[in-house]
């Protein structure tokens, strides 16, 4: 219509309405017939604006909908988190052991009410900062380096990797004993976290048992002079009446002698065990042959070992062996512990095998016999104190459980391993493991030799006793 009123106006403008020309009014046409067309063009956007308009106001509204829903979701997702927190704060909250948890960096990240009151620190002054500036860990009088407790990080690393009994934790100014746990966490690239740490307070049981250890150690010191003037007057009836007395009473003085003989034994036990307890067992080290010293012991215990008819005997399994540095007395006396076990514990007439081989850099000793072997409940407890095992195992025997003990903590003093293997019935093979002295280690020893020139050398009377009671220079 925009273009008739259009043509129109021109006509008028030229003058010539009712005049047009052949080829003017062809072009008027075509003009009137592209303005036509744009027209209906025209009319179709605006019925596809107004389909998109629809559309997009359907889809906006779908949009709306979608929106609240995720908001709903995210919502409820938050709240499930929030109340997964509280469970996991509830949980460490109400666990009695003291639990701390670290980073890659070996920074603190969880520290639990139990971490803050056993430790007497709050978790605000501890977060985010390294274990080692908090807390110290020692073992023996001994400091324990961090890495041994929460290791450099280590993808094959998995479970528990370090765990220790009555371990002395400081923190500031406060002491604590702990049994403590370092496990691995897995998955620790994804959460960043390295160790979980538990520690469970066993400061209540030290103390008791050093109240324990400082009744024993009086008694026993209390109880050893007493005796040794018993064993005195004892030895001097039996040289003096040996010859007026008659059979029967000399065997009753022969049992008094190894009565007396055997408190002797567990004196010296308790008083040993106190020693260990308190980290005061003392070694006298020198670079020693152990195949000597094990000769030594068998010489002691041959006739033990003759009066049950039974075969004792010694194997090397090679010809010569690199030397040790040991305590020599204390060695022989976890042989002689280990070896008279076997000779009481095998029949009359059964095999007791001492054998002596070298793997790496350590001697083995083990002691093999065809006695009535140990119930495998029992394997796990006898290097503990005061334990013995129930049934036909105690008869005959009158040990105070602490002979065990006592080897163990001898051997691991001398950085050995002990352990034991048994079948019950058929006999038992306990041994343990020395390191070959180094050519360091023998320097050392010879350059930490006293000086007679000038110094007085303090001589241990009683070990000196029994060296020369085996006719030898101590």
């Amino acid at each position: 219509m925009y273009h008739k009123i259009l043509l129109r106006q021109l006509l008028r403008q030229f003058g010539a309405e009712d005049r047009i020309p052949g080829q003017l009014h062809s072009l008027f046409q075509s003009i009137s017939s592209v303005y036509q067309h744009a027209d209906e063009d025209r009319r179709l956007i605006e019925r596809s604006l107004e389909i998109s308009s629809r559309e997009f106001g359907d889809l906006n509204l779908q949009l709306q909908k979608q929106h609240g829903l995720i908001e709903r979701e995210v919502v409820k997702r938050t709240q499930e988190l929030s109340i997964e927190r509280n469970k996991l704060s509830l949980t460490l909250a109400s666990i009695t052991d003291a639990v701390i948890t670290v980073d890659l960096d070996n920074r603190i990240v969880v520290f639990n009410k139990s971490a803050e009151k056993l430790l007497d620190i709050s978790s605000q002054e501890v977060l985010g900062r390294n274990i080692d500036e908090i807390i110290d860990v020692h073992e023996n009088n001994m400091e324990i380096p961090t890495q041994r407790y929460v290791p450099s990080h280590d993808d094959s690393l998995e479970g528990v990797v370090f765990t220790g009994n009555a371990l002395k934790v400081v923190c500031k100014d406060r002491e604590v004993y702990v049994n403590l746990v370092s496990s691995h966490i897995t998955d620790d690239r994804q959460v960043k976290m390295g160790y979980i740490i538990s520690m469970h307070d066993v400061s209540e049981e030290r103390r008791l048992e050093e109240m324990k250890i400082d009744f024993v150690s009086m008694a026993a010191h209390e109880l050893r002079t007493p005796l040794t003037v018993i064993r005195g007057y004892a030895s001097m009836l039996q040289d003096e009446t040996a010859k007026q007395l008659s059979d029967e009473q000399r065997e009753y003085m022969n049992r008094m002698i190894i009565s007396i003989n055997n408190l002797e034994n567990l004196i010296n036990n308790l008083l040993n065990v106190s020693r260990i307890e308190r980290s005061l067992l003392k070694l006298d080290m020198a670079v020693s042959d152990l195949e000597n010293i094990i000769k030594e012991a068998l010489d002691t215990l041959n006739n033990s070992a003759k009066t049950k008819n039974q075969n004792l005997r010694f194997v090397k399994e090679q010809e010569h062996f690199p030397e040790v540095t040991v305590d020599h007395l204390r060695i022989e006396e976890v042989l002689i512990n280990l070896i008279g076990n076997a000779i009481t514990y095998t029949r009359p007439g059964g095999d007791i095998t001492v054998t002596l081989s070298q793997k790496d850099n350590n001697l083995i000793v083990s002691i093999i016999d065809t006695g009535t072997g140990i119930p495998q409940e029992a394997l796990g407890k006898l290097f503990t104190k005061f334990f013995r095992v129930s049934g036909p195992l105690e008869q005959g025997s009158k040990g105070t459980g602490l002979g065990l003990y006592i080897s163990k903590s001898i051997i691991e003093l001398h950085l050995g391993t002990i352990g034991v293997e048994s079948e019950f019935g058929r006999g038992s093979r306990f041994y343990f493991t020395l390191p070959i002295a180094t050519e360091a280690a023998k320097a050392e020893m010879k350059s930490s030799l006293p000086k007679t020139e000038g110094f007085g050398i303090i001589m241990n009377t009683e070990r000196q006793r029994r060296h020369f009671n085996k006719g030898e220079a101590a």
